[in-house]
């Protein structure tokens, strides 16, 4: 009889119980990852979420069930702690970035930045959340560009929300000539927001004279509006007050370049 088939004859009961948890256990997470998949779909948990939940279920489920089998084989625990610490720091030497990136969807998913849906800007990224992963969060741009970012970065980087309130407000800046009446602009531009359905009535609207520049009166316009109809009030307001100020004579100064041309 060969040494193999002696090793397996004078082990054969520890093998097969170890074979029998090892199936065991595995049947057993996978109806565990059903029953925390029906409970995640009844809780409030943003769904963007859930992948990330169930991804770190299953490797801590894993990890036990890897630890009973070695102590089943007849592994002792001191020896499984050594091997664990071990292959534990070879593989987050190995794999620090990805580590810092889960540390960072562990600090996304309690502190709740942002979730599914919302629009948001990261550094110089805007677009809305579709999907907050355990290494990556993706987002969609305005273009319809699917951008991956390092959870590590929106960790320690510094996070814009659009969404988190109902409402937000825009900014316009409209210049005109100092030889204009300026309050007359200023009720023309209140006319065109009070004629668009979807600038909010309250707060009120606010347009004053923000600032007196080399060639132009500046004035400002701060209207409140629900952050899903933010880009359609912006481009509806431009292009209302244009002709607005056509019809009034109000007209908008643009850089000037004068040649003057000496003859000899």
């Amino acid at each position: 009889m060969s040494d193999f088939l002696k090793f397996l004859y004078n082990h054969l009961p520890t093998i097969i119980s170890c074979g029998i948890i090892a199936v065991v256990g595995l049947i057993l997470i996978k109806i565990f990852d059903r029953l925390a998949r029906r409970t995640l779909d009844k809780s409030k948990i943003n769904s963007s979420m859930h992948k990330f939940i169930l991804t770190l279920n299953k490797i801590t489920l894993l990890i036990i069930l890897t630890v009973v089998i070695l102590q089943t084989a007849g592994i002792e625990m001191t020896a499984i702690v050594a091997v664990i610490s071990v292959a534990g720091l070879a593989v987050s030497l190995a794999v620090q970035d990805s580590l810092a990136n889960v540390a960072g969807g562990i600090i996304i998913l309690f502190t709740k930045p942002f979730e599914a849906d919302d629009f948001v800007k990261i550094d110089d990224i805007e677009g809305n959340v579709r999907q907050i992963g355990i290494i990556n969060t993706k987002i969609s741009t305005l273009d319809n560009k699917a951008v991956f970012i390092p959870n590590s970065l929106i960790a320690a980087g510094k996070v814009i929300n659009y969404s988190r309130d109902k409402k937000r407000r825009l900014d316009l800046t409209f210049s005109v000539s100092y030889s204009d009446d300026f309050e007359l602009a200023k009720k023309i531009i209140l006319e065109v927001i009070d004629k668009n359905p979807l600038a909010l009535k309250d707060p009120k609207p606010t347009v004053r004279v923000n600032e007196y520049s080399q060639s132009s009166i500046d004035i400002v316009a701060f209207i409140w509006v629900y952050h899903e109809n933010y880009f359609e009030l912006k481009y509806s307001l431009l292009e209302g007050v244009k002709p607005a100020f056509d019809k009034n004579n109000i007209s908008i100064p643009f850089n000037k370049l004068d040649v003057n041309i000496v003859s000899k």
